[in-house]
C-alpha cells in the first residue's frame, strides 16, 4: 500500500489507480477460474480442509512475526 501511495505521488495517480484496478481484476478472474476448475476435480471437504490448513499457517506465521516485532523489548 505504501508503494502504491508513493508511486501515485511521484507519477500519475490516474495511471496508478488504473493499474491497481486492472491487477485486482486479473487476480479476481484467476481466482474464480481456478475455483471453478478445482470444484470439478476436488471434493468440497478437501478444499475446505486446505482452506483451514492455510488459515492455520497464516495464524501461526503472523503470531511469530508479531512476537518478533514486539515493542516490549524497547
Amino acid at each position: 500500500m505504501l508503494a502504491t501511495i508513493a508511486l501515485g505521488a511521484a507519477k500519475s495517480p490516474l495511471g496508478v489507480a488504473s493499474g491497481a484496478i486492472a491487477g485486482h481484476l486479473i487476480a479476481t478472474a484467476l481466482a474464480i477460474v481456478g475455483g471453478a476448475f478445482m470444484a470439478n476435480y476436488l471434493s468440497e471437504k478437501l478444499v475446505i480442509s486446505f482452506f483451514y490448513v492455510c488459515k492455520l499457517l497464516t495464524l501461526v506465521t503472523c503470531s511469530r512475526i508479531c512476537s518478533y516485532w514486539s515493542f516490549e523489548q524497547y
